[in-house]
């Protein structure tokens, strides 16, 4: 009897990374934020991502360590969330975002004045890239 070909479950996306151009007024200066939120939601608490994030040359980088629960326990539901930002990036970008089960996913951000835009994606991402806040 003749098996069918064993077919790989296609990995579900875990996380949401947001990637904003912003000109902050009080320190005259234009940034770029990295917004990263879990793609599930929690009922009690909203939890912080712990992450590494590393810049050298052209690469960007992100190591999630994992979840730490809120410093303050006041019940509030939502996702997971981590926020950073650089200052000066302009360009194309290497970007790869690291779990601790070793998966990593490697991008190819183009950073100019007014526009973000993700020019390579891996085929089996756990992190979707949006850089439009009406998406997020």
């Amino acid at each position: 009897m003749k098996r069918g070909k064993t077919v790989k479950p296609l990995i579900p996306v875990e996380y949401r990374l947001l990637i904003t151009l912003k000109y902050e007024e009080r320190e005259k200066k234009a940034v770029t934020y990295f917004t990263l939120k879990t793609v599930q939601e929690f009922s009690y608490f909203s939890y912080e991502i712990i992450v590494e994030p590393v810049i050298h040359d052209r690469t960007v980088q992100f190591n999630i360590h994992g979840l730490r629960a809120p410093r303050v326990t006041i019940p509030s539901a939502g996702p997971a969330t981590f926020i950073t930002k650089f200052e000066k990036l302009d360009g194309r970008y290497f970007l790869i975002i690291s779990k601790n089960d070793k998966r990593v996913n490697r991008f190819t951000v183009n950073i100019k004045k007014n526009s973000i835009v993700v020019e390579e994606n891996p085929t089996n991402k756990f992190i979707e890239i949006i850089t439009d806040e009406k998406n997020w």
